[in-house]
């Protein structure tokens, strides 16, 4: 057993390698973390609740503009991360994202240890590989959950797969805790490891590894882990907690569709995959077979990937709510699958300079990736801008109204530290405003027929200040609406102070 230790650290445990890849990744994800501003919906939504802590000094219930966040299932690990980086370094886009940006570099270095059990190469191919693939780029370099709970989980395959080739009980524990923190970081989601593994052992046909005391101290590990907070949260908040935390994520995201746009065929995720970065994505597709051919060999470790990359895919794809990032725990065990295809290729009599061309290649992957405009780093400048600009004219308990759309919701606290209340004339916002809840418990939505009636709730306020966007042309003219008084605009949005009769 310690021999099969030694040996793992003799063949991928190379300091130069290392400090090669963290310096790498670093260098391409960290520069770029301030600019821009952070996209209105998932990535405000956690960064808000990450502020929310600062500002109740309540670190146990996650809070969302003063609700318990349970809805969706969100945990608090990655929350309480970024509010340290809040009270250390202040509140920031560049803040907001350094939690994603530190778990990629870590991604990289886990693919490169896990590439490492067949073989250095592979490693080095596998953590390169990861890093210039778009998608995981791009989400380091977001404000929200995907890569922390990617890395958790890879971490879980890898200290299992050491824990199987050396019987250590540290590897079952370190892959116990492993699968806690995914579980702190995205719920339920988090036991995704654990059910491979175990589905890992009956397809191998050796389960009697699940019933041995190893095998207790992950479960016990990951139980000590994720079970203190969810216990507090049930103590505190009961039948709630239950429907809405569990039951309610389930819900939402497996069984039913709350969003018109997201309702997309079962091949969602192959055809995304293959339209933001075609290259390794087909390199991908053409190393299943030799994964494939690897596990029917009996290669545990590719038999555990080729579980777990398929089980992924089964379970995202067959889920009704599909989006692009959800797919994102199963990348680094793509880059290694395709890592031994690409070894193989390095192998022919050219092998030197299969290698060259290869790190040539990721390198200007990188380069090109480190210098570019994206979404998670763009996100709605506009929108932050008219919300610093109503902070600066308003007082701190003045509300501000948007008709339309609802990204000031979040945008309005984050940005500007002012109450945003979401008036909506769709009867579709209405049913998913309704079913979900939250806006309606915290006073935030309010469903309108027409202009008159939006002038009329308006009114009945001691607040008057809307936003809209610029496009947007009211119906009636003579409304109130097309009277009101130009606060401030920009390409985007127009804020108007809207006029009421005395």
């Amino acid at each position: 057993m310690a021999a099969d230790a030694q040996h793992f650290r003799s063949r991928t445990a190379h300091p130069y390698d290392l400090v090669f890849l963290v310096t790498l990744a670093a260098a391409s994800l960290l520069p770029h973390l301030g600019t821009g501003s952070l996209p209105p919906f998932d990535d405000t939504t956690y960064a808000l609740v990450s502020k929310t802590i600062l500002k109740t000094g309540d670190w146990i219930t996650m809070r969302w503009l003063d609700l318990p966040y349970f809805v969706f299932g969100k945990p608090p690990l990655n929350f309480w991360l970024t509010a340290v980086f809040y009270k250390i370094l202040g509140v920031s886009e560049f803040t907001s994202r350094l939690s994603a940006a530190i778990h990629g570099i870590a991604g990289v270095i886990v693919t490169y240890l896990m590439g490492g059990l067949y073989s250095r190469r592979v490693g080095i191919t596998a953590a390169l590989f990861l890093l210039s693939f778009p998608d995981y780029f791009r989400l380091s370099q977001s404000a929200m959950l995907d890569v922390p709970l990617t890395v958790h989980m890879s971490l879980a395959l890898l200290f299992y797969l050491l824990a199987c080739r050396t019987s250590m009980s540290v590897w079952y524990c370190l892959s116990g805790i492993s699968i806690g923190l995914a579980i702190m970081t995205k719920s339920v989601v988090g036991l995704i490891p654990l059910i491979v593994i175990c589905l890992f052992h009956f397809i191998w046909g050796w389960a009697k590894p699940l019933f041995t005391r190893h095998f207790a101290v992950l479960v016990g590990s990951a139980a000590f882990v994720a079970l203190p907070w969810h216990a507090v949260q049930f103590v505190r908040y009961g039948r709630p907690f239950i429907t809405k935390y569990v039951l309610g994520t389930v819900s939402y995201n497996a069984l039913e569709v709350l969003l018109s746009p997201q309702r997309s065929s079962a091949d969602f995720y192959i055809r995304t995959l293959l339209a933001n970065d075609p290259l390794h994505s087909i390199l991908f597709a053409c190393s299943i077979p030799l994964l494939f051919g690897m596990a029917f060999q009996k290669s545990r470790e590719s038999l555990l990937l080729l579980v777990y990359l398929t089980f992924l895919f089964l379970l995202f794809s067959f889920s009704q709510t599909r989006m692009p990032w959800y797919i994102a725990p199963a990348f680094p065990v793509m880059a290694v699958s395709s890592a031994l295809l690409l070894s193989k290729f390095q192998q022919i009599r050219l092998g030197l300079v299969a290698s060259l061309i290869l790190a040539g290649v990721f390198v200007y992957s990188v380069v090109v990736l480190s210098k570019s405009d994206h979404w998670y780093l763009r996100g709605d400048s506009d929108l932050k801008q008219i919300m610093l600009e109503f902070k600066a004219q308003s007082l701190p308990d003045d509300v501000l109204f948007c008709y339309g759309f609802g990204e000031p919701v979040n945008a309005g606290p984050f940005y500007g530290d002012r109450k945003v209340v979401f008036l909506s004339s769709s009867k579709e916002e209405l049913t998913v405003q309704t079913r979900i809840g939250d806006y309606l418990q915290a006073g935030l939505f309010q469903f309108v027929e027409n202009e008159e009636e939006l002038v009329r709730h308006i009114c009945s306020t001691r607040h008057r200040d809307l936003i809209v966007r610029s496009a947007m042309s009211f119906q009636n003219n003579k409304s109130k609406l097309s009277q009101a008084k130009l606060i401030a605009e920009n390409r985007s949005y127009v804020l108007i102070r809207v006029k009421c009769s005395t």
